[in-house]
């Protein structure tokens, strides 16, 4: 599509002379393509102009590569995931919803890949490639969607269900506790909806295992950091654990990433990054928390990535001592 911009020159325009050009259809179809990821339609390149015939050389001279059926990429631009999906979209039409962990992805949870495979939704059969998944809906219902860059993704609570027939349980807990935190969902949404989906899904098990380890908290957990955090002190058995803990102390309202209420012990996840300019505010807070009997032990990103067994070993020990300390 190499064509430029057809230059009109001076024209005149209400008794004025103006520089006057007129894009070429080849024009106005590469422009169309650059805002759908590289991906066109012929529908598309036909309503910029193009004729069946022109749409033809084109694909010969391999100014257009073709994707699907009636979908094409521009020369020059690479077939991205977004390119993918936009040409899904164009060659199945609307209603078309993603889901799966090309929706986990697409979202940008943690702990998920770019996959192989996209898995849609649609409310007919087709014939799809290798790499398409294509689930037909039953009576053409849909799942409830949301718009998220410009495509219908599948709710969260689905998109984490389909997750769990696919992806390994490390990754559904990163993405799990990914959702939490970016506030998509909630336990409670999720705990709604399983109660909802009926027996005979794939991963409902694990997913509604894993939903019932947390609570309301965790979905105000402000990092990476603390979500490995949390995964060590899961491992104690018994161990209330209060994520983002209130506390007034010298007049001031403080906020500790984990507080253990058997033993009043604070965890804090210190990162450098965040806690550097912070040194005089963080020596007055740590004074008046601990004039409050609450003891509180630091850890880094490097403990707490790759040092677990250490971490929980001294937070172990730290409550073991102040159990003793504060008596039964």
């Amino acid at each position: 599509m190499g064509e430029n911009a057809l230059w009109l020159g001076p024209q005149l325009l209400g008794g004025r002379a103006v520089w006057a050009w007129r894009m070429t259809p080849d024009v106005r179809a590469r422009e169309l393509a650059g805002r759908q990821h590289g991906v066109i339609s012929r529908d598309q390149l036909m309503g910029c102009g193009l004729t069946k015939k022109q749409i033809h050389v084109r694909v010969r001279r391999a100014e257009l590569l073709r994707e699907l059926p009636g979908v094409y990429r521009a020369a020059g631009y690479a077939m991205t995931f977004l390119s993918k999906l936009k040409a899904l979209v164009l060659w199945l039409g609307e209603p078309t919803v993603i889901g799966g962990p090309a929706a986990a992805f697409l979202l940008g949870l943690e702990g998920v890949d770019e996959p192989a495979r996209i898995t849609v939704y649609l409310d007919r059969h087709v014939r799809a490639p290798a790499w398409v998944e294509a689930k037909r809906c039953r009576d053409g219902r849909l799942p409830r969607a949301r718009w998220h860059r410009g495509f219908r993704v599948c709710e969260v609570e689905r998109v984490l269900l389909d997750c769990a027939a696919r992806l390994p349980g490390r990754a559904l807990k990163l993405a799990l506790d990914d959702a939490l935190r970016k506030r998509l969902t909630t336990p409670a949404r999720l705990r709604r909806f399983l109660g909802s989906c009926g027996s005979g899904w794939r991963g409902k098990a694990l997913l509604a295992r894993l939903v019932a380890e947390r609570n309301e908290h965790d979905a105000r957990l402000r990092s990476r950091f603390e979500a490995l955090m949390l995964a060590i002190l899961r491992r104690i058995r018994g161990l209330r654990v209060e994520p983002d803990h209130r506390v007034e102390a010298g007049g001031n309202v403080y906020y500790i990433d984990f507080y253990l209420p058997q033993a009043h012990l604070g965890i804090e996840c210190h990162s450098f990054a965040w806690h550097v300019a912070r040194h005089d505010h963080d020596a007055r807070r740590h004074r008046a928390i601990a004039a409050l009997g609450i003891e509180l032990l630091y850890f880094t990103w490097d403990d707490v990535a790759r040092h677990p067994a250490k971490v929980e070993a001294e937070i172990r020990a730290a409550i073991a001592r102040r159990s003793g300390l504060l008596g039964p």
